[in-house]
């Protein structure tokens, strides 16, 4: 068995061996795993708990479970628990759990992965991380905080080797270090549900992961509004650059499962989704007011130019690389 230690620490030991069988899913291994995506720092206690005894004891005491949740629930076994820190918010505090789970009993590994969160979710109103192992692979997954109450979670697309282990533990392993919850939840959904496209073509690929050049797109439209040009043809060949789709593999729409789940659902009303929607709604109104500001300025800023420059650029008309690169100059970029 490979030491996770010693893979932690050293990623040129990289092989093509599945995860699977290298990694047994001990309290150690487990702590290894957790360390190494930078969501724990090896200070914090795991403890074993049952999952039913975890439910029923610690668990929303309102809360009423069905048929096949409680067989879901029985079935489980053993869960690994870290208690992490308390981030804040502008109203209050956000609690951080972690919880780790052996699922390969079950046949479905993405569903059981779901159906887990799904169950944490309606028992506990805190914020859940979870780590899985099961027989497709091993996955992370995240509480949600969506309107769409059957989107409650997310999950990692599977990792199976290595490589993939280290590509998410290097996207995690950059979260933001803060006790401000906005931020460290944002950045953490967004490294759980990064997805590399598969490309046979890898000049597309690689453009396709650059995306959009705005900035190239904003120099074309400065050059239309001042000088009354239509470069039209440009920007649409420049879009069109991107729609290639042949050879794009996409495995990973976990929406399907989700729907199919939509009965695991909390009877209250949970107050922590309610502090967290308004702390967003209060950010998003900030970056509106910030972005309008910049607008204005942009706006002064272009009424502001040099007359003798525009009189430069309009002797340069059928050259558009020439005027970008004038513009760029009188934007100091």
């Amino acid at each position: 068995m490979v030491n996770m230690k010693n893979v932690l620490e050293d990623w040129t030991a990289i092989t093509e061996e599945p995860l699977l069988e290298n990694i047994d899913f001990t309290t150690e291994e487990i702590s290894d795993l957790l360390i190494g995506m930078g969501l724990i720092n090896g200070r914090e206690k795991c403890r074993e708990e049952d999952l039913e005894r975890y439910i029923f004891l610690f668990g929303n005491e309102q809360e009423i479970y069905g048929a096949d949740e409680r067989s879901f629930i029985e079935g489980v076994g053993s869960v690994y628990i870290y208690d992490d820190i308390s981030r804040k918010t502008n109203r209050g505090t956000i609690a951080t759990k972690i919880f780790a789970a052996d699922l390969c009993q079950f046949e479905d590994g993405v569903r059981s992965c779901f159906f887990f969160m799904k169950i944490i979710n309606k028992a506990n109103d805190g914020f859940n991380i979870f780590l899985f192992r099961t027989g497709d692979g091993f996955f992370v997954g995240c509480r949600l905080y969506d309107k769409d109450i059957c989107k409650n979670c997310t999950l990692t697309e599977a990792i199976q080797f290595e490589e993939q282990l280290e590509e998410l533990m290097d996207r995690l392993i950059s979260l933001p270090s803060t006790d401000e919850f906005i931020p460290f939840y944002s950045s953490l959904v967004e490294a759980i549900e990064y997805r590399d496209i598969v490309l046979l073509d890898y000049d597309l690929k690689i453009k396709l992961k650059r995306g959009v050049n705005f900035a190239y797109l904003d120099m074309l439209s400065d050059v239309e509004n001042v000088y009354h040009v239509n470069l039209g043809y440009a920007k649409e060949m420049y879009y069109k650059s991107f729609e290639a789709k042949e050879g794009l593999v996409d495995n990973s729409d976990y929406s399907i499962v989700r729907e199919g789940l939509s009965y695991i659902r909390s009877n209250r009303m949970n107050t922590l989704e309610m502090l967290f929607e308004a702390e967003e709604m209060a950010l998003l109104a900030n970056e509106t007011e910030q972005e309008n500001d910049q607008i204005l300025r942009l706006k002064e800023e272009t009424t502001n130019r040099d007359s003798k420059n525009d009189a430069m650029l309009k002797e340069h008309l059928n050259d558009p690389e020439f005027m970008i690169k004038m513009l760029k100059a009188q934007k100091g970029i």
